[in-house]
């Protein structure tokens, strides 16, 4: 019987220590989390770092912003003829991606081209392909939530503001 009550005893102890083990973790892992941000709470963050961006180039009045906040710059109208793609359009583009910081993370080379649809690329991508007529080129800066968003992709880190120049080539 004595053995009995000291095997229970023991049990209990080992319970209660598992549970003290388990929420010391709990405690540990969220107070290591970081604070997702809202779309709007990360959008303004970007707005900021653009705005900055643009200021210490001395070139904040160049730009227009679209109601999304995608900031743009038609460097060449194109055609005259004022047709432009749709979302679904296939296009034939030459780009550049880079950071804030000017390092460039893709682009097509010399007469090299990327084709793909407009909806197939990133949101603020294919909002910027939208404003060009054939053969236009242009400056775009897309804010974190237009472009990879909180996850990223490949060399772009999460939450980071990212700039195209484009030339709409073709499209169909």
């Amino acid at each position: 019987m004595v053995k009995c009550i000291f095997l229970r005893q023991k049990y209990a102890l080992m319970k209660n220590l598992l549970i003290f083990i388990a929420l010391s973790c709990l405690a540990l892992f969220a107070c290591n989390k970081e604070k997702v941000l809202t779309y709007q709470e990360q959008l303004d963050l970007d707005i900021i770092k653009i705005d900055e961006y643009l200021n210490s180039k001395g070139i904040t009045s160049e730009y227009q912003k679209t109601s999304t906040s995608l900031y743009y710059k038609i460097t060449d109208q194109g055609n005259a003829d004022g047709i432009k793609p749709g979302p679904f359009s296939t296009v034939t583009v030459r780009y550049k991606g880079y950071f804030l910081n000017g390092e460039v993370f893709d682009e097509t080379k010399g007469t090299q081209v990327a084709q793909f649809t407009v909806d197939g690329v990133v949101r603020g991508f294919g909002e910027g392909l939208q404003l060009l007529n054939k053969k236009g080129k242009a400056t775009i800066i897309l804010p974190s939530g237009l472009a990879y968003g909180r996850y990223g992709s490949g060399d772009i880190d999460p939450n980071t503001p990212i700039i195209f120049d484009l030339e709409l080539v073709d499209f169909f």
